[in-house]
This record gives C-alpha cells, structure tokens and sequence, in this order.
C-alpha cells in the first residue's frame, strides 16, 4: 500500500457468505462461498438434476433452492445479505418414462419405469397430494415422443375456435412446481401433434432443464402457463435448427398474454427461441423476462410485444445469451399498445435494437406506450433502427414511437454501429449517462 500526502482513510470490507445444504448426504454441493460481500450477487449452482433416492426408495430429482421462505432456481442471481445464508436442496418426486420397457409391473423407478407420460402423469398427481414433496418430476428416459393428440387417462383439457380444432393443449395441474428432464441433455423428446396444437399450456410452475425439445407440432408453437412461473434451465436445448422452423421440427416462443398472475416470471437459461412476446390487456400484471444466467448462451430471435392491446408493465433482464432483435414494437395489425416494456441489459449480445418492428407501428398505436433501456455495466456493440412515424412521408414527426430514456451506467461502453438513435418526442424523454 502506497502513503500518500494527506489523511487516507481505509473503509473494511467484511465478507459474507453462501452455503449450500443439499440433504442427502450422498449428493455431494457447491463449496461454502466466502469471497463475496454483502450486496453482491452470485448465479446459484446447478445439480444438472442430480437424482437420489429418499428413506422410502423414492426417486428425487434436483429442483432448486429455498432459503425457507422463497424458492429460486439454478442460474438466479442471488444477492447477498449481511450474514451468511443457507440455501437447501428442493427435490422433486420423480417418476421415469420410457417407451422400450414392456413389463406389467411399472412403478416409475428407473428399473420398471412407465413407457407413457399417460401413464405416468395420473401416478405422478397422486404422489404429489402427499405434504411430504414440494415438487414433482418426469425423467425421459431415452429419446421419445409425447403425443399431445392422446388424451389416454384425461391428462389434458383442450381447447378449440372457429379455425383451428384443439390448437391449445394443457396439462392437468399438479397444484406443486413440475420438473420435466431426462436422463441426459441430448435425449431428445418431441412434443407431436402436426395437425392440431400449436399452443402449449400449463396451470401452474414449470421447469424444463437438462433434456433436447423437438416440436413437431402444426407450427412455430408458443409454450405459457396459465399461473406460475415457467424456467428453461441453462441444460434446456431446442432440437437442431428449430430457429428455422420447418414441418416436422417447428420452432418455440414465449406468449405472456394468458397468464392471469399478477407477476409472471419467465426464465431462459437455454435453448434456442423464436420469439418472445411480451404483454397482457391487464394494466395491473407485470411480466418479467431474465434471459440468460450470466454465463449460459441461449438465442431469442426477436423480443417484442405481442399483437395485442398490451396495456401492463413488462420488464426484461438480458444477462447473457444473444438477441436476434429486441424490438420496442409490436409485430403485425394495426394495435394500441400502452403500458411499459423496460430492458435492462447486463451482457450477452443484441444485433439489432429497434423502436418498431412494422410499418403499422404508427404515431397514435404507441403514443401512450412508455420504453426504457439501459445499459449495465455492458460493452458490445449495437446496431439501432427507427421507423418515422410523421404524418407524411419525409416529414419530422412526434416520434411517438422513439424510445423515452436511455441509460449508460455503471461504465458501459457501447458502440452505436449505426443509424441515429431516437428519443419519443416528450418532456421526460432523457439520456442518461
């Protein structure tokens, strides 16, 4: 340490700590964190869903973590508070799937697993009405298909409109957290049904980890849950070129219109993704998008608002990963969009930022619609793309569509690769350095 002239004064710094309990004591966890400080942030460690079988021969899969009052997930950032924190396994009852086993004796171990999610879904619901589990889970045992066409034992409720029969699918609801993963993360299990679904529901949290998604639905499919949040772990994979989207393996998107919580959270810690549609025709909901775990790699195509009347709050959290488009529009008709989306962006990386996606983005549809960006401690580069909105062609408008505020904080260093950026034309429009 180097004396300098004058009254130097040292502050301490006192670390805090994390510890990880995992229950069992076969199941081996994370080292006691120590060189961390109050206030900071750390991604909480991942079991890879790491099985162990109970006192009564039960099999649990990895499912998050607790501090006794909240659950989080592997890949949340977790701050840290004065004193060290304790965080313990949550397991997830779990019962296998696999289509080769032809015995009559299933029972869902790994030696006589179900060879349906018909099956094994209804045994699943009746574990779960024992207090002794706070989760649920289906383990894929082996690549295999999930006919979303068979309703074999009543496990989905469908619903129909004037186009389409039976687009939407949604399984029963298991009243806890479900987990669906598979015995290793490139067994693929393809969700089919290429004449009916294109809606994936749920009623309540849901987790995706460590196992492949292929769709061979009727096309680009949209996956929600009705309440609860939904998680795509950090070992959650799409099939091989789905982004493309072709018969037989059809891309993925997140739709937050049908939830009716007042705060729906959705995590994309993996995979590869079309599209990511924020909104709700709710004023009072508030969506929230963390997308990446600060070190995993997932792909969204574009993130923008749905082709609704969104009116509500929706925020996103860019951590890590890569954006195809984050647009402060809308993608399709003529729309009134209300309302705030406000991203934050940490890391990864974004090709293209735009303040409209079409030409129907006119002055008045996003004239009461608020948009917020910051950067966070972010370097990259980033290319902006404005639609002028005037009332004639070559003639300065309101620029209702241009972005409220920008922010540079916490020494971001960004590269504007081109085009001029657009502020809305209003007297709390700012940029913020």
């Amino acid at each position: 340490f180097r004396i300098v002239k004058g009254i130097t004064t040292l502050e301490a710094v006192w670390s805090t700590g994390l510890v990880y309990e995992s229950v069992y004591e076969s199941v081996a966890c994370p080292d006691m964190i120590t060189d961390k400080k109050h206030g900071e942030k750390i991604i909480l460690a991942d079991l890879n869903c790491h099985t162990v079988t109970d006192e009564k021969d039960i099999l649990l899969s990895f499912y998050g973590w607790t501090d006794g009052n909240e659950l989080y997930y592997a890949g949340d950032a977790y701050t840290l508070g004065a004193y060290t924190e304790y965080l313990q396994a949550v397991w997830a009852v779990t019962l296998c799937v696999d289509p080769t086993y032809s015995g009559s004796d299933s029972n869902g171990s790994v030696a006589k697993p179900y060879s349906s999610l018909n099956t094994a879904y209804p045994a699943l619901l009746q574990l779960l009405s024992d207090d002794a589990y706070a989760a649920g889970a289906v383990l894929f045992m082996g690549d295999q298909t999930v006919d979303l066409n068979d309703n074999t034992n009543q496990i989905y409720t469908y619903a129909s409109n004037d186009i389409n029969t039976n687009y939407q699918t949604m399984l029963a609801a298991a009243g806890k957290p479900l987990l669906f993963t598979a015995n290793t993360p490139s067994t693929v299990v393809t969700y089919s049904s290429p004449s009916n679904v294109f809606y994936i529901a749920f009623n309540g949290e849901v987790l995706f980890n460590h196992m492949t998604l292929k769709l061979n639905t009727k096309k680009a499919t949209r996956i929600f849950t009705l309440s609860g949040d939904i998680t795509f772990g950090a070992s959650f994979l799409t099939f091989e070129n789905s982004i493309s989207n072709t018969t037989g393996n059809l891309s993925l998107g997140i739709d937050y219109s049908s939830n009716t919580q007042s705060s729906f959270n959705v995590r994309i810690y993996g995979g590869d993704w079309a599209y990511v549609y924020f909104g709700s025709a709710s004023a009072t909901r508030e969506n929230k998008l963390i997308l990446g775990n600060g070190e995993s790699n997932p792909y969204v195509k574009l993130i923008c608002y749905n082709n609704t009347n969104c009116q509500n709050s929706n925020y996103g959290y860019i951590r890590s990963g890569r954006v195809g488009n984050l647009s402060f529009g809308y993608p399709g008709t003529d729309r009134i969009v209300a309302g705030k989306m406000d991203i934050t962006v940490y890391g990864g990386q974004i090709d293209l930022i735009s303040d409209a996606t079409t030409e129907y983005s006119k002055t008045t549809n996003l004239e009461h619609c608020n948009r917020y960006l910051t950067f966070d401690g972010y370097t990259g580069s980033v290319v902006f793309s404005h639609l002028n909105v005037g009332t004639a062609p070559g003639t300065a408008g309101s620029y209702a569509n241009g972005i409220n505020r920008i922010s540079f904080i916490n020494h971001t260093n960004l590269n504007i690769a081109s085009n001029d950026v657009y502020l809305k034309a209003s007297p709390v429009a700012a940029v913020y350095v």
